[in-house]
C-alpha cells in the first residue's frame, strides 16, 4: 500500500515543482516562490498563486484554494488520489509497503532455507 506520507517525505518540493511548474520563480528566504497560475480556478492574473518549494504546501491568494504536492499532481493530472499516489510512486521511484514487506519475506524465507539445508547436512555426516 502506498502512503501519503511517505511519498511526500520521498519527493523533494523543490524538484516536484520546477518538473511541474514552467514558469516557476525564485524563491523568497521562507522558501515561497510565485506558482503561476491556479488550477483551481481560471486564474487570469499571475501571482496569486504560491508554491513554498521547502514544504511543498501551495495557496492561491484569489479563490483560497491550497494543498500540497499530492493535491497539486491531483488537480494538474485530474486523477483521484490513490491514482496519484501510483502515479508519484512511479515517478519517482518510490516502492510500496507491500513490495518492501514482500521482498524482506522473500529474503527471511531464503535464509530459513540455508539454515534448514546447513542442519540437515549437519545430521547425515
Amino acid at each position: 500500500m502506498l502512503d501519503a506520507k511517505r511519498i511526500k517525505s520521498a519527493i523533494d518540493p523543490r524538484v516536484f515543482y520546477q518538473n511541474r511548474v514552467n514558469q516557476l520563480g525564485t524563491p523568497n528566504t521562507d522558501g515561497w516562490a510565485d506558482g503561476g497560475l491556479c488550477l483551481w480556478h481560471g486564474d487570469k492574473r499571475p501571482g496569486s498563486f504560491k508554491i513554498n518549494v521547502n514544504t511543498g504546501h501551495c495557496h492561491c491568494f484569489s479563490c483560497g484554494a491550497h494543498g500540497d504536492i499530492i493535491d497539486f499532481a491531483m488537480q494538474q493530472d485530474g486523477t483521484g488520489f490513490s491514482e496519484t499516489l501510483k502515479n508519484l510512486a512511479n515517478e519517482y521511484g518510490i516502492q510500496s509497503d507491500i513490495s518492501l514487506k514482500a521482498r524482506q519475506q522473500a529474503k527471511e524465507r531464503a535464509l530459513l532455507v540455508k539454515a534448514a539445508q546447513f542442519e540437515e547436512a549437519l545430521l547425515h555426516d
